[in-house]
């Protein structure tokens, strides 16, 4: 379903609760009441699941996707709790989430990245994905939340990425043996034999251009790898400094930076790489120079860490595919390295967000708990 087709979506749930609950539209009494019929049906039978949610967690109204979707009879969400839907070892967790976000209430969209689980009444559990909006003025608001089941998505992502796994591991397997007897025959030729200046520049050449191939073989392992990563306490601010100290950066390219102190749990190598990854691309991405922009800030219950560049940006196409193994718009290289930063960042509860615009430069948004399980 389109961004469109969820703000109808969003639009028709906000008419028909209004009308529901108060019986007005934008101040205007429903006086036909065909109208109101039409639309309690239309949010009775939207295909996804719609719920009003006071400010303490109180199911106000539910549709019947909504019962549907999780196993309810007919007015058995009413009066019940948000966090009667949710795996009970998340129940803690989402209460602090839900004060967060009445405390900086925003329309989040679907299709936001977060990993989320439902909990049906029977006590199982299946993916969803949830959009959030604000009603009214109030303060704390109440909130609409529309609910999709992507128990089928998700099946066949998995499917996708497991055949992707497969194909990464076996040419990585099937380069890493030539590699090794290439860079053993040259190491031998270097040290033994008597080159002319000639051969040990080409020598040197194929020593660089094999530990090159080298990393690649190493990214598509990591790739490939379903190792949990090596979670430790660490400080992100300092681990981008040390990052971008660590980077050769054109002359010709601003670095521009902030950087709140903030701590969070995750493997310091894979963020660091998944960072080193991005912050390379938005620097490739601007040839003849720019501005790096490298921001770290607190976003409610979790840190976000944005790179933006100021390079030819990305067409619609070419950021549908961005996530793709093995695609690239680059004339050298593989299409690896958004790919595996994705990975790295989501191993332990992150997410990653992009926005491009043509003409004007791509800006990445690393999303990661500040305090995951």
């Amino acid at each position: 379903m389109s961004p469109n087709e969820d703000f109808i979506i969003l639009a028709i749930a906000v008419v028909v609760s209004l009308l529901t609950l108060t019986g007005t539209v934008f101040g205007f009494r429903a006086r036909s009441k065909n109208l109101q019929i039409f639309l309690e049906d239309v949010f009775e039978f939207a295909p996804d699941g719609i719920f009003l949610a006071a400010p303490d967690g109180r199911i106000l109204l539910a549709n019947r996707q909504a019962e549907k979707m999780f196993r309810y009879d007919k007015g058995g969400l009413t009066s019940r709790r948000i966090e009667d839907l949710i795996p009970e070892r998340l129940r803690q967790k989402h209460a602090v989430y839900r004060e967060g976000y009445l405390s900086q209430p925003r329309t989040r969209a679907m299709g936001s990245g977060l990993a989320l689980l439902g909990r049906r009444r029977d006590g199982s559990e299946f993916p969803v994905d949830i959009m959030l909006s604000p009603l009214g003025h109030e303060n704390p608001p109440t909130v609409m939340a529309v609910v999709r089941d992507v128990t089928e998505r998700t099946r066949a992502e998995a499917e996708k990425l497991e055949t992707i796994n497969t194909v990464a591991r076996s040419v990585a397997h099937d380069l890493r043996n030539p590699l090794t007897a290439i860079a053993t025959a040259s190491y031998v030729l270097n040290s033994e034999a008597q080159p002319t200046e000639k051969g040990k520049r080409m020598l040197t050449l194929i020593e660089l251009n094999v530990s090159a191939a080298d990393r690649i073989v190493k990214n598509l392992l990591d790739f490939s790898s379903v190792a949990k990563p090596r979670v430790e306490d660490l400080r992100v601010d300092l681990l981008l400094q040390g990052m971008l100290a660590g980077m050769a950066i054109p002359a010709n390219i601003t670095v521009v930076s902030h950087y709140d102190q903030l701590t969070t749990r995750h493997d310091p190598d894979l963020l660091r790489r998944a960072m080193s990854n991005l912050t390379a691309n938005a620097i490739e991405s601007m040839p003849t120079g720019g501005t790096l922009a490298v921001d770290c800030k607190s976003v409610g219950d979790r840190i976000e860490v944005t790179i933006g560049d100021t390079g030819a940006g990305m067409s619609d196409e070419t950021k549908s595919k961005l996530s793709t193994l093995f695609f690239t718009t680059k004339a050298k290289g593989l299409g690896i390295g958004f790919a595996i930063s994705k990975k790295f960042i989501e191993s332990a509860g992150g997410t990653l967000r992009l926005f491009s615009e043509q003409g004007k430069g791509t800006t990445v948004t690393a999303s990661l708990e500040k305090n995951p399980e």
